[in-house]
């Protein structure tokens, strides 16, 4: 399999990791033209680099024939800002149209809006989009014309419908014989729906049609085209499969990789023989504790602050067995809600199960919450409008009528601040194209389900949206923001913002099936997580070790505290640690003389010489026009007193030094002066960023008696650890 070479094939891996030292040496611009607020993972990174890789390779060797790759990614991997990379990196490779290509209308709005709507808290790109000192726009488009060759010209349409457009022309719609002379890329979504064994409803001859429109005629119509397609699922038991993708799939990265690196939350089964409404009880007491959480740990009265930058309302997922069983289920639970109780909550409470211990600890002992008080907040969280509160999406149609999209919008925001919705119930839906972090229970009210295999493949690809990262960092340390925190210290409070709880009725035959299932995707280790059991860390006593006890129970810790930094102290860029002196080397790939290292004349080789670059203010401006992180408006956020840009290029010019080593016998040309100086405002932009703190320690030290900084406490690991 191609992807098998990117580890197996010692000059691919070598060449790959060139790529990859490019993306943190250089301000490249499909890396800079993204959003600022995505963090670029290193899975995501490979894939960038092998598409790179792939894609030169192709242009120098090729064959006179079009490029089709896979990239297998998880479910929550984050695929659409793969393609929006993959999109601007393209983009410099001279192509200027693309089609976004998937099988459901609710799909493409919501893709629409992540690549088009600048005020959309997913928006992938930045502002303002620079390339070679030009500001490029996204433009939608139905056909593509040569009135906008030089903006990044997308058509959004659906298998079907663009199936349709070109069997079918019409009046300024695309059609095989105007995208003939046109180089294009087609990202499709979800794209096992173009596979062979997909099953989706559609019959067996609109696939193949839509297959032989996207892989034969369209890729095939100019040997320029490029077709890269997306997805989680890719069935390799399927032998033609296999065979089809074996030179395609160039990046397989699954749940089970994802889970490991840290990037899900982890998956906790609560099964049990209550009843509908206990079932859905439970999920909400553990929803409100989660919130409690939350909320006290945001609050300055706490001992440490938890930052988030979605919400931490956490959304329950009702699953119903059909339509007229989630009717039923949502009017029950609509009667059932108001009359909820103290002893109701005691009843959930008072169970033996380690989370369902810890949150009544929580709720009672840590923060003297009663048993009324939790069914009033739950009654008031959940039920204070249903209209607000509640949503039902049940809809198996294909056709989106405009209540079902306004719906899907709203379901596709829930990590927004202003979110109301507490409660979904639904069948079959949101099992693809949801995007959602916040989302922490399902509870599964089907009872006695005949098609067990069907069930457990739906219930794992909704636990798959629901198991991803709501991410969170404490106090300022911010590198492990989209990662598990706590693995190793489940009793630490802020262990439930890490976990998913999935709750059913104790069928043991189910459960039994999830289980493997959710092992098999690598959603679950291959242990039990409800056979973790507590693992005592004691300290060492004076009565059995007295000489080792009696060395460090005496010993002082001296610690300082944390203290807020108002960012209007900032006065200048010197007060992020920024450098003032900067020693560069012309690089290697701007045009000079080669040095002959085989001369025996002195006077054939070029001496090596150090000089102080005389800043050009012409030049300096340029170099910051070009780099997105100088624009005034993010410049003002670090920097609120400044007024103008001018203000920060009369600091550069009189205070920084640049010192150039360089074997040239004739003045730096201008171009030469311009990459100087943006990799020095690359260093510049680097410092400000590792240097903004919100907070930083004090001058003043206290101290402390070591003895008072340590106590025994539990640790929770597998059983086959512990034994």
């Amino acid at each position: 399999m191609l992807y098998e070479l990117y580890e197996s094939d010692r000059r691919r891996k070598k060449e790959i990791e060139k790529y990859k030292e490019k993306y943190k040496s250089l301000n490249l611009s499909y890396i800079d033209n993204l959003n600022k607020r995505y963090t670029i993972r290193p899975y995501q990174e490979e894939c960038f680099a092998r598409l790179a890789y792939e894609v030169e390779e192709w242009q120098e060797y090729g064959e006179d024939a079009p490029l089709h790759l896979f990239f297998n990614l998880a479910t929550g991997s984050g695929k659409t800002l793969v393609m929006a990379e993959n999109i601007l990196y393209l983009y410099e490779q001279g192509y200027r149209n693309f089609i976004f290509l998937v099988h459901q209308n609710p799909i493409l709005d919501k893709t629409k809006d992540n690549f088009l709507n600048k005020n959309s808290n997913k928006y992938l790109f930045s502002d303002e989009i620079i390339f070679n000192s030009k500001k490029i726009e996204i433009k939608e488009q139905d056909t593509f014309t040569n009135d906008n060759s030089d903006d990044i010209n997308i058509i959004f349409t659906t298998c079907a419908g663009l199936h349709g457009d070109i069997t079918v022309p019409k009046e300024n719609k695309m059609s095989l014989s105007s995208l003939k002379d046109i180089k294009i890329v087609i990202l499709a979504d979800e794209a096992h729906h173009l596979l062979a064994d997909t099953k989706d409803g559609y019959t067996e001859i609109e696939r193949s049609s839509w297959q032989d429109t996207v892989k034969n005629k369209l890729l095939k119509l100019n040997s320029k085209n490029i077709l890269l397609e997306y997805s989680a699922t890719v069935n390799l038991n399927n032998e033609s499969i296999k065979q089809e993708y074996s030179d395609k799939i160039i990046m397989k990265y699954g749940l089970k990789e994802f889970r490991e690196d840290g990037y899900s939350k982890d998956i906790y089964l609560f099964k049990s023989g209550i009843d509908k409404n206990s079932r859905i009880l439970r999920a909400l007491v553990m929803s409100s504790y989660r919130q409690s959480v939350a909320e006290y740990y945001s609050s300055k009265t706490s001992d440490r602050i938890l930052h988030c930058d979605n919400t931490f309302k956490p959304i329950v997922l009702i699953k119903s067995s059909s339509i007229e069983s989630s009717n039923k289920d949502l009017s029950d639970f609509k009667e059932f809600l108001p009359t909820i109780s103290g002893e109701d909550i005691k009843a959930v409470l008072d169970s033996e199960e380690e989370r369902i211990k810890k949150a009544k600890s929580w709720f009672l002992d840590f923060r003297h919450i009663t048993y009324d008080d939790i069914a009033e907040n739950i009654k008031q969280e959940f039920g204070y409008d249903f209209n607000e509160t509640i949503r039902q999406i049940n809809s198996k149609t294909r056709d989106t009528d405009d209540k079902k999209s306004k719906i899907l919008s709203e379901l596709n925001n829930l990590d927004s601040k202003n979110n109301k919705i507490r409660v979904i119930f639904t069948v079959q839906m949101l099992t693809e194209g949801w995007d959602v972090l916040c989302l922490y229970d399902i509870v599964r009210l089907d009872e006695g389900d005949k098609k067990i295999k069907d069930n457990v493949t739906s219930d794992i690809q909704l636990i798959g949206r629901g198991c991803r990262y709501n991410p969170f960092y404490i106090d300022t340390d911010v590198s492990n923001k989209y990662t598990r925190k706590f693995d190793n210290a489940m009793e630490d409070n802020l262990r439930c913002l890490e976990e998913f709880y999935y709750h059913s009725k104790n069928d043991s035959k189910y459960i039994s099936t999830l289980k493997e299932g959710l092992i098999k995707e690598g959603l679950k280790s291959d242990f039990d997580n409800d056979k973790l059991v507590p693992c005592e860390i004691k300290l060492k006593t004076r009565d059995v070790y007295p000489e080792t006890v009696s060395r460090w129970q005496n010993r002082l810790v001296y610690y300082n505290e944390l203290i807020n930094v108002d960012d209007n102290d900032k006065l200048s860029i010197f007060d992020y640690s920024v450098s003032k002196i900067y020693n560069m080397t012309l690089d290697s790939k701007t045009e000079f003389s080669i040095i002959n290292p085989y001369a025996n004349d002195n006077n054939d080789r070029l001496e090596t010489k150090t000089e102080q670059l005389k800043i050009n203010r012409t030049i300096l401006r340029k170099a910051m026009d070009i780099n997105q992180f100088y624009t005034f408006n993010n410049l003002s956020s670090f920097l609120p007193k400044m007024k103008t840009k001018d203000e920060l290029l009369d600091t550069i010019e009189q205070e920084i030094v640049v010192n150039v080593t360089h074997s040239k016998s004739e003045d730096l040309t201008k171009k030469e002066q311009l990459d100087i100086l943006s990799d020095v405002l690359k260093k510049i932009e680097k410092a400000i960023k590792n240097n903004n703190y919100k907070q930083k320690g004090s001058k003043q030290f206290k101290s402390k008696y070591l003895k008072n900084c340590l106590e025994n406490h539990t640790r929770y690991t597998s059983k086959n650890s512990v034994d």
